[in-house]
């Protein structure tokens, strides 16, 4: 009877080539690899879906223009569907990581915003503009300052003043958040 030895098994190629030194690694060296694969995981997960999502909400913004609502109702849609809370398609570690795609997406829908504002209609009828504007900042100023008189006494700072002294913080955190919003 003849026997024949079988080929060796190929090395495994892994990049970058950490097999050799995982025996010899400390708990905190194997916690950095394992987080430089899982940054690898969300640079890859941003790499394709993003630019799907970016394309998706392009096609909703198109859409919802053919029947005459403005695009940015379209992106907003697609980014809330798309978002971690409804279909998650984005994990929460790849949100945190395009903060700085969020604020420039901001930015862009500002601009969308701003350009379907017709100044010559505004002159023509200001009141449904003031009026909206009003109350919007009216809720929100009366919002914050509720928040905080009703939860005044659980905040460690506001636990300690008078109600007049948290009637003063209230207002001017109301103030701050109308001038932020």
């Amino acid at each position: 009877r003849l026997r024949f030895a079988s080929p060796p098994d190929p090395p495994e190629t892994v990049w970058p080539p950490r097999v050799g030194l995982a025996r010899r690694l400390t708990p905190a060296a194997h916690m950095m690899a394992s987080s430089a694969d899982q940054m690898g995981a969300v640079m890859v997960e941003c790499l394709t879906r993003v630019p799907a999502i970016l394309l998706v909400a392009w096609q909703a913004g198109t859409l919802f223009q053919r029947y005459r609502l403005p695009r940015i109702s379209g992106y907003l849609i697609t980014g809330v569907l798309s978002g971690q809370h409804v279909l998650g398609l984005l994990t929460s570690v790849a949100t945190d990581r395009l903060a700085v795609l969020d604020n420039l997406c901001l930015a862009v829908i500002g601009v969308a915003a701003g350009s379907e504002l017709l100044l010559s209609e505004l002159r023509k009828n200001p009141k449904p503009a003031l009026v909206m504007t009003g109350c919007i900042t009216a809720f929100t100023w009366f919002f914050v300052f509720a928040a905080f008189v009703v939860v005044g006494n659980q905040v460690g700072f506001l636990s300690k003043l008078s109600a007049n002294h948290v009637y003063a913080v209230a207002s001017l955190a109301a103030t701050l958040g109308v001038a932020r919003s």
